[in-house]
């Protein structure tokens, strides 16, 4: 444990960008493609306006007040997945940097929490730095905090509640009182949880709540501090982005990690939420309770081998030298 009264000071913020990697998916297969002529004109007619990013700032080791926050598994790599399958970005401690912190077990002296930081302080850790620069260049664009919590069961279902994946929204609800911005933050986590309820219940079967992997839109983790300090969900929406947390189960993290197919379709219907809400056919969610029927978007049929229950992805192994 680190106290804060005795903490050193933040390391350079030049030195810690180079701890960071940023992953461009666009640019990154662009450069495959030069390989093969011709291959990227399709792509290239049409470019997204404003590509998504993704940022998992709990791969490492940090500091936070006296406590040492532990690393989220399996979060990293997810992010760059996810910015892989949008055609977005995604910003992440690099591979070489999780290596060193698993080894040492614990934080860089003065690596603070960019999820935990003085939102004057963006300018002192690397991932406010690169959020700012994402979000001057591409304003109002998607921005997806990915984030892993407890598996819905035992002490965490009293602590944070049931779900594999938390929407939260909160970073957006309190951006402004004006009615126009709580009723888009509304529409934005209706239909990211309906587009993902969707998804879970057809790649895994069950429903998406209740039976299976399960969505909760109404977090106890839902992406804002209360006590001044900021998430990224918040500081991102202070510079102008759509920022939506996504907390993510472990046994949700490890069925992922472990189907591309499947993570590259939790990324698509997040991406196809955003779409909807931005071109305003957002379709408001029903409730289970209230006896109506939801309707569910279809996804391509997948194999029986992805089929798999939910109890064998709690018990995942780990594979040995994996860094997440």
């Amino acid at each position: 444990m680190t106290s804060s009264s005795s903490s050193p000071p933040p390391p350079p913020v030049e030195r810690e960008l180079e701890s960071v990697v940023v992953l461009d998916a666009v640019v990154a297969r662009a450069g495959v493609d030069d390989a093969a002529p011709g291959a990227a004109s399709a792509d290239a007619e049409r470019p997204p306006p404003s590509p998504p990013i993704f940022s998992a700032p709990h791969g490492v080791f940090l500091h936070r007040a006296s406590a040492l926050k532990v690393p989220e598994e399996w979060t990293s790599f997810l992010a760059e997945e996810f910015a892989r399958a949008c055609d977005g970005v995604a910003i992440a401690w690099s591979k070489d940097e999780r290596v060193r912190s698993r080894a040492a077990r614990d934080a860089v002296p003065g690596r603070i929490d960019p999820n935990c930081c003085d939102p004057a302080s963006d300018a002192s850790h690397p991932f406010g730095v690169l959020l700012r620069r994402h979000a001057a260049a591409h304003p109002g664009a998607l921005h997806v905090d990915v984030h892993g919590r407890r598996d819905p069961e035992g002490d965490a279902l009293v602590d944070i509640g049931r779900g594999d994946v938390d929407v939260g929204t909160g970073a957006l609800r309190g951006a402004s009182d004006d009615e126009r911005s709580r009723a888009f933050a509304e529409r934005v986590r209706r239909a990211v949880s309906r587009r993902l309820r969707a998804f879970l219940a057809t790649t895994w079967g069950g429903d998406g709540d209740g039976d299976g992997f399960e969505v909760n839109d109404d977090p106890v983790l839902a992406g804002a501090r209360a006590d001044g300090m900021h998430t990224m969900s918040q500081r991102g929406v202070e510079l102008g982005l759509v920022s939506v947390q996504l907390e993510l189960s472990l046994r949700l993290r490890n069925a992922l990690r472990a189907d591309g197919d499947a993570t590259r379709g939790f990324a698509h219907a997040v991406l196809a939420a955003w779409e909807e809400c931005r071109s305003g056919g957002i379709t408001p969610a029903v409730s289970r309770q209230s006896g109506q029927k939801q309707e569910l978007e279809t996804f391509p049929p997948v194999s029986d081998r992805r089929r798999r229950s939910v109890a064998q992805y709690s018990s995942f192994v780990k594979v040995q030298g994996c860094v997440s």
